[in-house]
């Protein structure tokens, strides 16, 4: 087995489009944004000898990166609905703070020292999602409440 260590910088992006349509007292929400952010990521692809088909390689490859957050905006809205008219609101946010990736991958020489490589796995995204509560009931002192987990 052949370990290649790896260490990349790249991009994410997301974008999203939540809403809320309202049935009562309480304001629609329209949650659209979109957002590009860089990555730092590292990992390692573990090649078998032999594992492949004539010049195609195959290897198992493993990556973690940053969260998308660590080089921009942190927290993305995903809703708020805004209770009692203007005096509070109930909001959920998320925040990744880390992506992992697992590929099986292939790889075949196009060039002296240049190769094509594509793979196929899941990736899986570490997030907190945050709600938020302020609400002030009929004149009373305003009470917050938070919970991330």
């Amino acid at each position: 087995m052949v370990i290649e260590p790896n260490i990349g910088v790249g991009g994410d992006g997301f974008s999203s489009d939540p809403t809320y349509r309202s049935t009562g007292a309480q304001a629609p929400f329209n949650g659209s944004a979109s957002r590009n952010n860089g990555q730092v990521c590292g990992g390692a692809s573990f090649w078998w000898p032999s594992s492949g088909v004539g010049a195609v390689k195959i290897a198992v490859d493993v990556q973690a990166c940053s969260s998308p957050s660590a080089f921009g905006d942190g927290d993305d809205t995903l809703f708020r609905i805004l209770r009692l008219g203007a005096t509070g609101d109930v909001d959920l946010r998320a925040r990744i703070n880390a992506i992992f990736g697992l590929l099986l991958k292939g790889e075949v020489p196009v060039a002296p020292n240049w190769y094509f490589s594509a793979g196929v796995g899941p990736t899986f995204h570490y997030i907190d999602l945050i709600i938020t509560s302020n609400q002030v009931p009929g004149g009373a002192p305003l009470v917050s409440n938070s919970h991330s987990g």
